[in-house]
């Protein structure tokens, strides 16, 4: 039977578009169960497909098992079970009955199961799926269900990628052999080779490149090139324990309390005690978000919850390096500019809040290349100064330090403050 495939142009626009993910054979020494449900980065293969695909805008799933239909059968309850899982999940054996499904909402985007899918990458799919253009991401065909049966046929049989390459789309013809008032539209998201897993090692390969490309696409400088390089090394062990990203913000607000403590009681080795500890707190600070994205947990008051308790530890920081210094030389000046680096701080952290929470969400999704403008509250949200304190705590010069923060830290909220009332006059 030929396959008669056609320009999408002339199927209607489904706007109820549900995905189809495609779960071929596992190595022939590895159970179905056991190879979809080997861990990456801490959630398993599967899971972490269905979770990816929930995200990227997809609100009913089918999982078209093939030959392995008990075995992901099974997988398809245990993910149902999982609190993150808020799609429609359903698993589907035989092609007859995959394209009764598809019939029933006149098209589906087909995505590769052997493939670790992107957020992104399924984001920008539906999107020119919907619009009914073949792009990068996509190949949007129109067909009639006969063939959509004999295609899903094929896929079962040999997998959909070996399905996918016998087609030439640059010479697709629109269909003339079929009514078009029964047409489907059919999606196939184009797999990235790069994330395809075929052998068991490749498991530990993706799991370090998700790994890898978990931070926010607003990373500061100092973030990006030496904060993320420690603290990816505490991810990689801290993501095979059940510790939670909510757990982490709050040890790493206990050692920046500590640090704060350090500075408190003065001294030249307490500074750089405390300066070291806060660097630690930072590195911490960015494990909570790491672990959060690679396990599918960020939530709104886990991005609250990290940003008060920065601020928390910034504020009793520049208290206690002004109380120290104080301690140290007697000097009430340090006093001042100590309660006028928290008053700054204080106020820029109320203004800006609501902006860093957006700006962090705006940032999370895992890109392999990052290009995103950086924006004003990006560049002030970010932890640099903890270098610039351990130099100067290094050099005995955290009387400069606090000087500088007393008055960047009001010059900014004083910017900020104009631009609210000039905004609401």
């Amino acid at each position: 039977m030929s396959l008669k495939i056609g320009h999408q142009k002339s199927v209607l626009e489904n706007k109820n578009l549900f995905a189809v993910l495609v779960l071929s054979d596992p190595p022939s020494f590895c159970k179905a169960e056991d190879w979809y449900w080997n861990k990456i980065a801490g959630v398993p293969f599967l899971l972490r497909n269905i979770l990816s695909i929930q995200q990227g805008g997809v609100k009913r799933l089918i999982l078209f098992a093939g030959k392995n239909a008990p075995a992901i059968e099974k997988l398809c309850r245990r993910a149902r079970n999982d609190s993150r899982v808020r799609l429609k999940l359903e698993c589907v054996s035989g092609p007859e009955n995959l394209v009764e499904s598809v019939k029933a909402d006149s098209g589906a985007l087909f995505l590769d199961g052997s493939v670790l899918n992107s957020i992104t990458g399924i984001e920008a799919t539906l999107q020119s799926g919907l619009a009914g253009k073949n792009q990068g991401t996509s190949r949007v065909l129109s067909m009639d269900p006969e063939n959509l049966e004999s295609l899903v046929e094929r896929i079962e049989d040999q997998g959909l990628l070996a399905c996918l390459g016998k087609i030439n789309f640059q010479d697709l013809r629109p269909p003339t052999e079929f009514s078009q008032d029964g047409a489907l539209k059919v999606v196939f998201a184009e797999a990235d080779e790069n994330w395809r897993l075929a052998h068991p090692e490749d498991f530990d390969t993706v799991s370090d490149r998700l790994i890898k490309t978990s931070g926010l696409s607003n990373d500061s400088f100092m973030d990006r090139y030496f904060t993320r390089h420690v603290s990816r090394q505490l991810t990689r062990q801290i993501i095979k324990t059940p510790i939670t990203p909510n757990q982490l913000t709050i040890v790493s607000l206990a050692v920046g309390l500590v640090a704060a403590g350090c500075f408190l009681f003065g001294g030249y080795g307490l500074s750089i005690l405390g300066a070291g500890l806060l660097l630690l707190s930072a590195c911490i600070d960015c494990c909570d978000g790491e672990i959060a994205r690679l396990k599918f947990m960020e939530s709104h008051f886990g991005k609250r919850l990290d940003i008060f308790c920065d601020n928390l530890v910034h504020v009793a920081v520049f208290f206690a390096i002004g109380m120290g210094l104080y301690g140290s030389t007697n000097k009430s000046l340090f006093i001042l500019l100590g309660s006028l680096a928290v008053m700054g701080s204080l106020i820029s952290f109320i203004l800006l809040s609501p902006k860093i929470v957006n700006s962090k969400s705006q940032s999370s999704h895992f890109q392999l290349s990052v290009n995103r403008e950086k924006d004003f509250v990006d560049q002030l949200a970010n932890r640099d100064f903890t270098y610039f304190l351990f130099i100067m705590a290094m050099i005995g010069s955290l009387d400069i330090f606090i000087g500088l923060t007393a008055v960047g830290a009001n010059a900014l909220a004083g910017y900020l403050l104009y631009n609210k009332f000039k905004t609401a006059s």
